[in-house]
């Protein structure tokens, strides 16, 4: 899901999403996407493994297929979304903007600085090491 919102905010500022910088091109492949979106892995990393402790998504959410695939069922799609959609609204205090935003402004703020750098506004691409309560 953080791949997919980065996907879009990539297209908004004018990126190719699938062209990246730490991800090789691959037809399909959103490497843009996943480079952006490896800022806020630990965190999205932390929220998947809260919900799984917290017992929000469990063995019972998830469907075996013939070939070994393994998929969420509806019912805990459903529940991903939901607490996925309220985590969006954790705020987080931004390094360069000196203000907190809430998480779901993130891939918009960082595909735009992204973007002001490659076209020659930003001298550097400002990275943000996220600790628990700053991005």
């Amino acid at each position: 899901m953080l791949v997919t919102e980065y996907s879009g905010a990539a297209e908004s500022v004018g990126l190719d999403y699938q062209i990246g910088f730490l991800h090789r091109p691959r037809a399909g492949r959103p490497s843009l996407a996943l480079d952006l979106a490896e800022e806020l892995r630990a965190l999205t990393d932390r929220f998947v493994v809260t919900l799984i402790r917290r017992g929000q998504v469990g063995p019972s959410d998830f469907v075996h297929t013939p070939g070994g695939g393994v998929y969420l069922n509806d019912a805990g799609r459903g529940r991903l979304i939901s607490a996925w959609e309220e985590h969006k609204e954790t705020p987080l205090q931004h390094a360069l903007l000196g203000r907190a935003a809430g998480r779901w402004a993130l891939p918009s703020i960082q595909t735009t600085l992204l973007a002001r750098h490659l076209r020659g506004d930003l001298p550097a691409y400002p990275i943000n090491h996220p600790g628990p309560d700053t991005l």
